[in-house]
This record gives structure tokens, sequence and C-alpha cells, in this order.
């Protein structure tokens, strides 16, 4: 924070300023979390506190995992941070949606495990999501849930993708019958399903969840193929859906309630909700929705704690301002001198 040769000027016990050292960036924003919360307690309002970065996209993971913690959780927003919207609620939720109908492509339906709300809906953490698409990846899938699913995608053609080799479900088998036979005993299998032993006893319990997780999500997209609802009737079940697959906070759950109220304005007067639409036309309306909301400026009365990139004209106004990332070399940034454009440059001799 600062060189310990020079002198501090000021009083030492100056509470109006306070310096905190952190080994990582992680410890760095689990100590901010810790501030937060003392502020809080001592009647800080969340809108009051504002947290300033000079490299804020560095942050965001630590931001994410800490502040968005299943235990003891803090709201937060971020400004001017174009990178947070990849790994949103509202991105993975949509991305799920995109998955009704598709091939149930390997990389497309192992992108979800990308979003921290989904990891937490799953109840797994960034490694553990990291070592179920490993094993995925190592299992020569393809595409495709099962045989069956290829059958409909395909529409009866004939080719040789109509196997069941290299599905989801597939993949699924040979990594359980790897598990099974980690003893290397005697056993039998057929040509197409040699076992995969890549994992553990230990980390049977986290294949569990994952296959879990994606047989699920196979079932919603099947189930979202059939049906035809009215509006109000879909924004409820997409309201169920998103809540047994993410972890979502109560701004998410804003969404679909101020949704379903548009929809009661809307409708309240014609039979338009009784009109049954696509999950397609949904997802549509659904799209336009979050985005406006992610474009929308926070209201003043949200409670809730904003993060800035330190950078002239963007400090707000507020009772309580921290810094991260003050690191020397980092903040303030030093200015390094071009030698074809400062006359008093000396180029050091040999």
């Amino acid at each position: 924070m600062r060189n310990p040769e020079q002198e501090l000027h000021g009083s030492l016990f100056d509470p109006t300023i306070q310096l905190h050292r952190a080994p990582s960036r992680y410890r760095e924003v689990e100590i901010l979390k810790e501030n937060l919360l003392s502020f809080a307690k001592k009647g800080v309002a969340l809108k009051e506190m504002a947290v300033l970065a000079p490299d804020l996209k560095s942050y965001l993971p630590y931001i994410e995992a800490v502040l968005g913690a299943r235990e003891n959780p803090l709201p937060f927003a971020l400004f001017e941070c174009k990178k947070r919207d990849a790994f949103s609620f509202a991105q993975g939720f949509l991305h799920l949606l995109s998955l009704r109908g598709s091939r149930f492509e390997k990389e497309e339906v192992l992108k979800l495990f990308s979003f921290p709300s989904f990891r937490k809906g799953c109840n797994m953490d960034p490694s553990d999501a990291e070592c179920f698409c490993s094993w995925m990846r190592k299992s020569a899938l393809l595409w495709g849930f099962d045989r069956t699913h290829r059958e409909r995608i395909l529409k009866g053609e004939e080719g040789s993708f109509l196997v069941r080799t290299g599905t989801w479900e597939w993949s699924f088998e040979r990594l359980l019958f790897g598990l099974a036979t980690l003893e290397r005993t005697p056993f039998y299998f057929s040509l197409d399903l040699a076992p995969l032993p890549l994992v553990s006893l230990t980390e049977a319990e986290l294949l569990g969840k994952g296959i879990d997780a994606i047989q699920r999500i196979y079932k919603a997209t099947l189930e979202m193929e059939e049906k035809k609802l009215g509006f109000s009737e879909w924004v409820r079940f997409f309201s169920e859906m998103a809540g047994n697959f993410f972890l979502i906070k109560e701004e998410e759950k804003r969404f679909f309630l101020e949704l379903e109220r548009i929809g009661r304005k809307l409708f309240s007067s014609s039979s338009l909700d009784r009109k049954k639409v696509t999950a397609e036309r949904m997802g549509c309306i659904l799209k336009e929705f979050f985005q406006q909301k992610e474009e929308s400026p926070i209201s003043s009365n949200r409670e809730v704690v904003s993060f800035h990139p330190l950078k002239e004209g963007s400090v707000p106004s507020v009772s309580v301002l921290f810094l991260l990332g003050m690191q020397e070399g980092a903040f303030p940034r030093t200015e390094r001198k071009n030698p074809f454009l400062d006359p008093g440059f000396d180029i050091p001799s040999n």
C-alpha cells in the first residue's frame, strides 16, 4: 500500500481512512465484505456504500463468489462492466432456454456450468464444475441425450449417428461402469461401452450431481417443446424452472414478478392471455425483457452496494467509499516516459 520508509502524515488513529492488507484478491474481497457488513450493522444503508477499483473486471469472479455466496449474500450492482453480462443469471437462463429443440451438443450444454448461479443451483463450486466438465470432455461425448433424441433430431434419417455411441447417456454409463470396476476385477463389457475409470470413489457424489443436472435439463427442454401456454402461465413456468436450476437472488425473482404484473395489466381486459404461444416466442419476450433490465439504470432506492471502475468522473456521492486493487504499480499507475517524445529522457549507456 505504501513505502514503509516514508512517514505517515496526520493522525494514525483517524478512523475516517482505513488501510487493509490482503495476500490475494479473493481475500481482499472477503475483507471488503466483512467491512460492508460491519458498516451495515452500524446503520449505513447499502446504497450509501460504493466500491471503486482501477481494474474492476479482474475482480468479477471474486465478487460473484464472495458477495453472492449462499451463506449471508450481499446484494450488489456492477456499473460500466460489460463482462458481468456473460455470467449473469439472465444470460444463463436464456442459454438454458436455447437448448430447447437443440442437438444437445457437448459444449453448448457444458456452457451452463460457467454461470455462477447455475453452479450454485447444482451445489457445485467452480472446481467441482471444472472437474465434471473435464470428465465429460474425456468420455468421447458428441451430441444427443440418447438414441431416441438423435432419432427425433434426424427425423428418421439413416446414418452413423443413429447409434447411442457418443450420447450423454452412453457417456454417463461409461463413467459409472469405470467407477464400478476401479478394483480391476474381471468383467465383461460390450465393444461399444468400454468403462472409463476417471472418477474415484470419493468423487462419486460429484458425478451424481452432474448427471442429475444434465438429466433434469433434458427433461425440462422436452417439457418446453411439448407446451403451448398463455403468457401468465409461461411466466409462472419459467419462474419455477429458474428456481429449479439456478440460485437466484431477490433481484431476479422480482424480474418474473414484474413480468407477470405487466402481463396482468396488458391482458386484464382482453383475451390475449388465453392465446397459447410457444416456448420459442416466450423466450424472445424474456430475452428482450432481461436486456432492458440489464441496461436500465439502478434506482437510487435500491438497497445494493455499487461497484464502479476507478476513473475520472466516476466517483459516486456516498457515505462510505471502498477502494480495491490499491497495490503499487496498479494505482497510481506509473507513467513510462517515451524516449522519442520526451527530450529530457536519458537513454542508459552500457
